[in-house]
């Protein structure tokens, strides 16, 4: 992404602690990734949020990430799960982050959130992949990408 490292520090950030959890508390997060680094992310934060959009790339978790995070994902009402989906575009001003776009490569449907949630990206070193989150201002607080 081109312009990712305008929101480094002010929207996107590279793990999900619990400071990240109480910056996103109430609010919407949408997490990148498919590993279980991502799916621990998940489960973490959507006890702290409204709401968590998980992005994954392939076509599904199972590959990717251990059967117990999988589950646990599937049982959380707030967590939903978009699979072969990648964002396309971030977009603010000053490291404010007030747009974020993702496409679904099967489709070809591109989504638009304004005013976005936390983002947090969780990928594998060795597949040469960063762990990033979008934290968002105002309604959509952030997006969280975590896993492969």
């Amino acid at each position: 992404m081109a312009n990712l490292t305008q929101f480094e520090g002010s929207s996107v950030h590279y793990w999900a602690s619990p400071i990240e959890a109480r910056l996103c508390s109430g609010q919407e997060v949408a997490l990148v990734g498919a590993g279980n680094s991502a799916g621990q992310a998940t489960v973490y934060l959507a006890s702290h949020v409204k709401k968590v959009w998980l992005l994954a790339r392939g076509a599904s978790l199972e590959a990717s990430m251990s059967h117990y995070l999988v589950e646990r994902i599937k049982a959380q009402p707030n967590i939903e799960v978009l699979t072969q989906t990648q964002v396309t575009a971030l977009e603010g001003h000053d490291g404010n982050l007030a747009n974020v776009r993702w496409r679904n490569r099967a489709s070809g449907e591109e989504t638009t959130r304004p005013d976005p949630p936390p983002v947090s990206v969780h990928r594998r070193r060795s597949e040469h992949r960063l762990a990033r989150a979008m934290r968002y201002r105002a309604g959509w607080q952030g997006l969280r990408s975590h896993g492969g």
